[in-house]
C-alpha cells in the first residue's frame, strides 16, 4: 500500500509539471510569440506519443544479468548484488529503473538505482547489503522498469528478458550465553546423568548393562584428562582406568528446532514480547519481528549445544531441511562450529503442518534420554501437541524453549 501511494504521488507531481509547462507554452503564445508558443505547445502535447514509441521497445530490447559476491557473511559484513544490462539496439535506453529488495536481516544501501545504456554497449548498478541478523535471508531484484522521457509512463521489463531474481544469503548466528542453573536444563541434565550412573558401572571388557552400551576404558597414564576417570570403576582396581569415549551413547539430549514460523507473527505476540524486540515496539513491523525471532530461536539453540556440550552430554541437533529432518550429532565444540554454518542457512517456513517433530524422538529411536523442543513463539502444537507425543514417556524427560518470551518450562 505505502508503495501505491508513493507512486501515485509520482505520477501526480509529473502530471502537474507537464500540465505547467503546456500552460506557460500557451500564455507565450498568447502574449509573446503565436508561433513559436503554439509549436511548443504542439511539441507538449505529442512529447507523451513520442516518448512512449520511443522507450517502448526497450522493455524488450535489452538483456539483463543478476550476479552476487557472498553467500554466507557474518554480522557486520556486506555481501554485494550486481545488475549489469546491455543495450542491443542503436539508440541510447531511456531510464531504467532497478528496485532491489531486502529484509531487516540484510539491509539494502540503496533500494533504487537509474541506468541509461549507450547503444551496443553495457552499464552496472550494484547495491551493496549489510547483514545485521543472523539467518537465511532473501535479497534481490523485485522490478526493472522502462522510464519514458516524460516521466509520465513506465514499462515493466518483459518477463521473457527479466522475471525477477532472488538468492538466498545466509548470516552465522553467534551463541548465546545460557545459565547452566536454569530449571529446563537442569532437568535435561539429571535425566541423562542417571542413565549415565548405570553406564559408569560397565567393565573394562565393554559389555553392555542395564540393556545401554558401556565405555571403552585403559589404564590413567600421565597427560590424560582427570575428568575422563572412572572413579567407580577405579574404586575396586589397584589401577585408574580412563573412559576412552567422549561421547556418552544413549544418554544423549536431543534439541529440536521447530521449523514453523508464522508470517503475520505481530499478531501472535503479546506487548510484553513485542518490547524485547529492538525497534518493533514502535514500528507493528512484522518482517522485522520475524528476522529478529529467527536470530534469537538459532542463536539460543546453539547456546544449548554449547552448555550441554561443556557438560560432557552428547547432543542430537535437529533440524528440518526441505521437507526432511536432518540429525546432526554433536559430541564436542568443533561439532558446533559446524552447526553454526549449517543454521547460517536456515530460514523458518510460514505455513505450519504436523511434520514440526521428528518421528523417531517420540517412537523412542533416538537414542536420547531428553528432549528440548526449541520454537519461535508459543502456539498450540508447542502447548498441546508436543506433551500428548511424550505423555506415556515417563522415564523421557522433555522441555519446551519458547524464544519471544526467552524462557523455558518442563513438561
Amino acid at each position: 500500500m505505502r508503495e501505491k501511494w508513493k507512486r501515485a504521488r509520482q505520477i501526480y507531481k509529473a502530471v502537474l509539471h507537464y500540465l505547467t509547462a503546456i500552460l506557460f507554452a500557451v500564455i507565450f503564445a498568447l502574449f509573446c510569440s503565436g508561433r513559436v508558443g503554439w509549436f511548443l505547445v504542439l511539441m507538449l502535447l505529442l512529447a507523451p506519443v513520442v516518448s512512449i514509441v520511443y522507450s517502448l521497445p526497450f522493455a524488450r530490447g535489452i538483456e539483463v544479468e543478476v550476479s552476487g559476491s557472498e553467500d554466507i557473511l557474518s554480522k557486520g559484513e556486506c555481501c554485494r548484488l550486481s545488475v549489469r544490462i546491455k543495450n542491443k539496439y542503436c539508440l541510447p535506453t531511456p531510464p531504467v529503473k532497478v528496485e532491489f529488495f531486502g529484509c531487516p536481516g540484510l539491509v539494502c544501501s540503496q533500494e533504487t538505482m537509474y541506468l541509461s545504456v549507450l547503444p551496443f554497449q553495457t552499464a552496472q548498478c550494484e547495491a551493496v547489503y549489510t547483514a545485521k541478523l543472523a539467518g537465511s535471508s532473501s535479497i534481490g531484484v523485485k522490478k526493472l522498469s522502462v522510464l519514458d522521457l516524460t516521466n509520465l509512463f513506465r514499462f515493466a521489463v518483459s518477463k521473457t528478458v527479466f522475471a525477477g531474481e532472488s538468492r538466498r544469503v545466509g548470516v552465522l548466528p553467534e551463541v548465546a550465553e545460557i545459565p547452566s542453573d536454569a530449571e529446563y536444563l537442569r532437568v535435561l541434565s539429571q535425566a541423562a546423568a542417571g542413565r549415565e550412573q548405570s553406564e559408569e558401572t560397565t567393565e573394562v571388557s565393554g559389555h553392555t548393562f542395564g540393556g545401554f552400551p558401556g565405555y571403552e576404558h585403559r589404564i590413567y597414564q600421565p597427560g590424560d584428562p582427570v575428568k575422563r576417570i572412572n572413579w567407580k570403576l577405579s574404586a575396586g582396581r589397584k589401577d585408574l582406568y580412563v573412559r576412552l569415549d567422549e561421547m556418552r551413547v544413549g544418554a544423549g539430549v536431543a534439541i529440536v528446532l521447530d521449523p514453523y514460523l508464522c508470517e503475520n507473527v505481530a499478531d501472535r505476540l503479546t506487548a510484553e514480547e513485542i518490547k524485547q524486540i529492538p525497534g518493533a515496539d514502535a514500528s507493528k513491523d512484522s518482517a522485522l519481528m520475524r528476522c529478529f525471532l529467527q536470530q534469537e530461536t538459532l542463536e539460543q539453540a546453539l547456546g544449548f549445544v554449547q552448555c550441554l556440550v561443556r557438560s560432557e552430554l552428547a547432543v542430537k541437533f535437529y533440524f528440518r531441511k526441505d521437507a526432511d529432518f536432518r540429525c546432526l550429532p554433536i559430541t564436542d565444540e568443533g561439532g558446533a562450529e559446524a552447526l553454526i554454518r549449517e543454521l547460517a542457512e536456515y530460514y523458518f517456513v510460514d505455513r505450519a503442518d504436523d511434520n514440526r517433530i521428528p518421528q523417531e524422538i517420540p517412537d523412542g529411536q533416538s537414542g536420547c534420554s531428553a528432549m528440548l523442543y526449541c520454537t519461535p513463539i508459543r502456539d498450540a502444537f508447542a502447548v498441546e501437541r508436543v506433551p500428548q507425543l511424550f505423555g506415556k514417556q515417563d522415564d523421557f524427560a522433555v522441555s519446551v524453549y519458547v524464544a519471544a518470551s526467552q524462557s523455558g518450562e518442563v513438561l
